[in-house]
């Protein structure tokens, strides 16, 4: 069953495993949304990431700049809030799970999948912004 973005769930009607909140969708919300086959996530994640980094590419700077900063990183923030606490229900229902042990069990494997690739994920991205950071000192203000 399809749910449009955002709308809110009745956590009861699910199984137990999956109305925890997702640790994952936390760390990696790229991950998640692609290993539980939640496009629609993905896509407006990418999306306001993607005019978040405007900003550095066009040298923005003034009124602009404070609009799409605040609206790229209040949006993430919504699809990140979103997918901690209904991620797991959206995979539920999307990859078409039934309350049954065999389909409980392969949700925990795709789920522990899912974490595994969202920590190596994260733990790139952070060295790489590091190594940028650390020999790259004032890369993003040269002009």
């Amino acid at each position: 069953m399809f749910h449009q973005p955002f709308q809110k769930l009745n956590r009861r009607e699910y199984p137990r495993i999956v109305q925890k909140w997702s640790f994952s969708a936390y760390i990696g919300t790229f991950v998640f949304a692609i290993g539980n086959k939640l496009y629609e996530y993905f896509v407006l994640s990418l999306i306001f990431s993607l005019f978040n980094f405007s900003i550095l590419f066009f040298n923005l700077t003034g009124t602009i700049y404070t609009v799409i900063y605040f609206i790229s990183n209040a949006g993430n923030l919504l699809i990140v809030l979103y997918l901690i606490l209904y991620g797991r229900i959206l995979a539920w229902e999307k990859l078409g799970y039934d309350d049954n042990d065999l389909d409980i069990a392969k949700f925990k494997v795709r789920q522990k999948k899912v974490l595994f690739w969202a920590w190596v994920y994260f733990i790139l991205s952070m060295a790489s912004s590091m190594y940028l950071g650390f020999n790259n000192p004032g890369w993003f203000l040269n002009k």
